[in-house]
Parts: C-alpha cells; sequence; structure tokens
C-alpha cells in the first residue's frame, strides 16, 4: 500500500457507512450547515518513517476524521447519538480484513473525542477519531 491509498480507503469505509465527505482540502471549519450532518472530513497527520531494511520501509501514518452530526434537542442526547455512531466506525477500520494486510501492518485507533460545534452551538456535536495506519512500502 502506498501513502496515497490511506485516504482513498478511509472514503471507501465512511462512504460504505452513509456518510460524505467535505472535500475542502484543509478548512473543516466551512461546511454549510445543510449538509452538515452525517459529512466527515479527512486530516492527515506528520508522517513518519518506523523501521526499514533493504526491501521495505513502515511507515506511521496518523489520520483524523472529523464527523459532525447537526442539530440534537439536547447535547446528551447528541453525544448519545454521536457515541453509537461510533462503535460502527471503529469496527469498519479495525476489522481483521482491513487492518491486517500484506500492506497494511495494524490500524489502531489513538483516540477518540466528543467536542461541540462550537461554544454557542453544543447541539451539534463534532467526533474527532484519530487512528494511525502502520504501512509497509516497498520502493
Amino acid at each position: 500500500m502506498s501513502l496515497s491509498s490511506v485516504r482513498p480507503l478511509a472514503r471507501q469505509i465512511l462512504d460504505g457507512l452513509g456518510y460524505s465527505e467535505w472535500t475542502d482540502g484543509f478548512n473543516s471549519e466551512n461546511i454549510p450547515s445543510t449538509i452538515l450532518d452525517g459529512t466527515y472530513f479527512l486530516n492527515i497527520g506528520s508522517i513518519s518513517a518506523s523501521a526499514a531494511n533493504q526491501a521495505t520501509h513502515e511507515f506511521d501514518y496518523p489520520l483524523e476524521i472529523r464527523l459532525f452530526f447537526k442539530g440534537y434537542r439536547d447535547p446528551r442526547e447528541a453525544i448519545d447519538a454521536a457515541v453509537s455512531q461510533s462503535d460502527n466506525i471503529i469496527g469498519g477500520f479495525l476489522t481483521e480484513s482491513v487492518r491486517l494486510t500484506q500492506e497494511i501492518r495494524d490500524i489502531t485507533l489513538t483516540s477518540l473525542n466528543f467536542e461541540p460545534l462550537d461554544a454557542s452551538n453544543d447541539n451539534s456535536i463534532i467526533v474527532v477519531f484519530n487512528f494511525s495506519f502502520k504501512i509497509l512500502n516497498c520502493y
């Protein structure tokens, strides 16, 4: 798997679960409120090399996924719904057939946070997943 394969894999998993990508390259703040619910944003962290030999190189590839849930009647209800949806997403990435291949040595969930959309809107939730992909690449 090349470095350029991680984001398409994430899209495949998330789109398959019924979510839609916000395709702005770097800004997750400008998603229109009309499409906020069920929209995700992908952000690449700092990729680092972790091991190498004569034939292969291993990389740690952090991927942040920001998933937006819009407008519940109260924050508690929004958080409960977001936690429930998070289980499906985590399962999509951590299933053995996805995370243990010849090229992907592992995928781990390094953190999961639930945040309000902003200080004045705590009925909409942003779920922030941080996954780390361990990728084996031959050059």
